[in-house]
């Protein structure tokens, strides 16, 4: 039997599956609006993803900044309580 099992999780399908929801709530940040939900859900995500596997660790980073610089200017992106 070949191909992609569900059957056994593994710790690099754990952080394919984290790396494509954090994918997924950053468009959502992006095209929608930064609201302190998203933000949140993001940060909850990266904090699960640490754990799993270290290597999400230095890719926190990356994805703060690519977060952070997507509104064009970086002021834009910091979430405000309203």
């Amino acid at each position: 039997m070949s191909g992609l099992s569900a059957g056994i999780v593994t710790p690099a399908l754990s952080v394919e599956g984290i790396i494509l929801l954090i994918a997924g709530v950053m468009i959502r940040i992006q095209s929608a609006s930064a609201t302190w939900a998203n933000c949140a859900i993001l940060r909850l995500l990266l904090g699960i993803g640490y754990p799993t596997k270290v290597v999400l660790f230095p890719w926190a980073f990356v994805f703060f900044l690519t977060g952070a610089f997507t509104a064009g200017n970086p002021r834009k992106s910091i979430v405000r309580p309203r």
